[in-house]
């Protein structure tokens, strides 16, 4: 009899876990809070969907800090070429663009996302919506606030950040990890915007496209990177 995994959150990376486990013979139900999983995948299919660089390999590495050696060893495991290759394997076709970005060709991410959760699907990943984590009793059975609960022998959490409530990265697992006795650390900002009085001529053209070679500076710090209007 093979273990059972719940995984809670249906971003990528719960859905990239869910198909390493099945890989592995491992039995797998995906639950998420949200009638659909992906959603915050979807919002970032809107500036084309951005899916890695193409950049050489080495240069690639020195685009991450943290630990020493865990980038390193995480991206070499599994590198941008693997990364296309994958998407290929769904039948989704990829692009570099002059700035090194890679892209799938129709710079949408429904289609892949589509295909990525009929692959899961048909390989026996079971999918459970409309199921908010509130609680992980002792032996791994989590309670739903719909009043469901589900034993299993092992719980992995993908349970993103704070930074879009709409989609379902609300930060609402925080009290549940703290009253088990977990240490959280407080969420950070990773992204930020600006408020600006757009002309309407202007936004009406360019509203929701990725404008591109953008300089930010602030002080002696400069980034170079792609801005998007948003209503």
């Amino acid at each position: 009899m093979s273990a059972h995994l719940s995984i809670i959150g249906g971003g990528p990376a719960g859905l990239r876990a869910a198909e390493i486990a099945l890989s592995r013979g491992i039995e797998v139900t995906l639950f998420d809070g949200k009638p659909s999983v992906g959603r915050k995948f979807l919002v970032a299919g809107k500036g084309g969907l951005n899916l890695t660089h193409g950049e050489a390999l080495e240069r690639f590495l020195t685009r991450y800090s943290g630990p020493a050696g865990f980038w390193n060893e995480v991206i070499s495991s599994f590198t941008p070429e693997d990364l296309r290759k994958w998407a290929a394997d769904l039948g989704v076709e990829t692009f570099q663009a002059t700035s090194g970005r890679v892209y799938p060709k129709a710079l949408k991410a429904a289609p892949l996302l589509r295909r990525w959760i009929g692959r899961l699907k048909e390989n026996g990943v079971r999918f459970a919506m409309n199921h908010r984590l509130t609680g992980i009793d002792p032996g791994f059975t989590l309670r739903f606030e719909n009043g469901a609960s589900h034993p299993c022998d092992a719980v992995l959490l993908a349970l993103g950040g704070g930074s879009w409530p709409q989609t379902g990265s609300d930060g609402g697992w925080i009290p549940v990890l703290e009253n088990l006795g977990l240490p959280v650390a407080p969420l950070q900002p990773a992204n930020c915007g600006w408020e600006h009085a757009w002309p309407d001529g202007i936004r009406s053209v360019i509203e929701g496209q990725p404008l591109k070679n953008i300089h930010v500076r602030a002080g002696d710090q400069l980034a170079v990177g792609e801005l998007m209007l948003t209503r």
